[in-house]
Formats: structure tokens, sequence, C-alpha cells
């Protein structure tokens, strides 16, 4: 499978970019297009151990607009015997 990447990035400036400011961000500026078909929008706090190719194969078996991967929320239990700093 050829799959062609491109990263796009926002300024860094004074104002906090969320991910849909971004994308619009992008738009406005055309860095994003009607040629483009696909993107892959990661959030810089995303941690996963899910193969992206699946994700992406997933998305293109089903033409889909928009696919979406959800988790549900774990916090791993504290070990015992730990101190965690501050009052």
């Amino acid at each position: 499978m050829g799959l062609r990447t491109e990263f796009l990035t926002v300024q860094e400036d004074d104002e906090d970019f969320g991910t849909l400011q971004s994308l619009r961000s992008f738009m406005k500026s055309n860095k994003l297009n009607k040629q483009k078909k696909d993107i892959l929008l990661i959030s810089c706090d995303t941690i996963t151990d899910t193969p992206l190719m699946c994700l992406i194969n997933f998305h293109q078996t089903y033409s889909s607009g928009c696919t979406a991967l959800f988790a549900k929320n774990y916090i791993p239990p504290m070990p015992t015997g730990v101190k965690l700093p501050g009052p």
C-alpha cells in the first residue's frame, strides 16, 4: 500500500490551539484542500498500542467519512508503599 504522508503543524504563539482550531487554521491557509482524500489526525496527548494501519485499513475498507478510535479511561492501581510528593 503506497501511503504518502505530510505533516502539518500550527505556529507556536500565545494562543493554545485545540484540535478543531488547528483544523480551521489549516483550512483557511489552504494547507488542507479537496485534493487530499484522507486525513489522520492524532492529538499530541494520545497514547495507544493500536496499530495505526489497522485503523487506516478499516477507514478505507468501509469508505468512511470519519473514523474515530475511543477507549475506556483506565487508571492503573497505585502500587503499595509508593508516596507521592505534595500535601
